[in-house]
């Protein structure tokens, strides 16, 4: 082989070698980015690969039953409007730009490469919110409050929660619990859509993608009328 065809025989294999790796390296890129991110506005309250923080009351993200039913709508909303309740700021696309927010959230799922997140439509759950509130009562009060505003687990009235997750998101959730965790999955039943219902009727009207500024937040409103009916006496 002459050195003609030997250059042109190395170019054409160096080309190859270029194609094949840049799919690779570009992936291996976006996740470097998606772990800086991370770094930057989640470790500090999510911890280590979202494994959580002793002592604050933040989402354990890295929890396959989280993960599942976790999809890219809830995703973009979350990270858009944080949470009221539990002080997460919102990072708007001048923080977090749609692509980085991408990165972010792949490199989360990352975490469980096995678990494909369920795509939810926004099937609108029937149940009776009354009979919901006396289930909610019974089952959930205890982890998340009389009022959904979080104890042991975390806010389900939280305004921003509520604007960011479905009802099938909540109702899978309850279904399939959160593994090794204190929250078990209960069977799917018209009880856990009552629930969905009442948790609903919490839920405030967005203007212009935000959250409103003059929010009552769930228990404040018993707390005031505590406060004014203990004044009037």
């Amino acid at each position: 082989m002459d050195n003609r065809k030997l250059i042109l025989f190395a170019s054409s294999a160096l080309l190859l070698v270029g194609l094949l790796m840049t799919p690779l390296l570009q992936a291996k890129g976006q996740d470097f980015q998606g772990s800086q991110i991370y770094k930057t506005y989640c470790y500090e309250c999510h911890g280590v690969e979202g494994r959580g923080i002793d002592g604050l009351r933040t989402a354990t993200l890295n929890n396959e039953g989280f993960l599942e039913v976790a999809d890219d709508d809830y995703w973009e909303k979350t990270i858009r409007l944080g949470r009221v309740v539990h002080e997460m700021p919102g990072f708007g696309p001048e923080v977090i730009t749609d692509r980085q927010l991408t990165y972010l959230v792949d490199y989360i799922r990352s975490w469980a490469p096995n678990v494909q997140p369920i795509e939810f439509s926004d099937e609108v759950i029937a149940g009776d919110p009354v009979k919901g509130k006396e289930y909610y009562g019974m089952l959930c009060a205890a982890c998340h409050g009389p009022h959904g505003e979080g104890l042991l687990g975390p806010s389900l009235t939280d305004p921003a929660f509520l604007a960011s997750a479905s009802d099938n998101f909540i109702l899978q959730s309850t279904i399939k619990g959160r593994p090794d965790t204190t929250m078990p999955g209960y069977p799917d039943s018209q009880d856990l859509r009552n629930v969905v219902a009442f948790l609903r009727t919490f839920e405030v009207e967005l203007e212009d993608g935000e959250l409103p500024e003059d929010l009552v937040l769930p228990g404040q409103f018993v707390e005031e009328e505590t406060e004014d009916a203990e004044e009037a006496q």
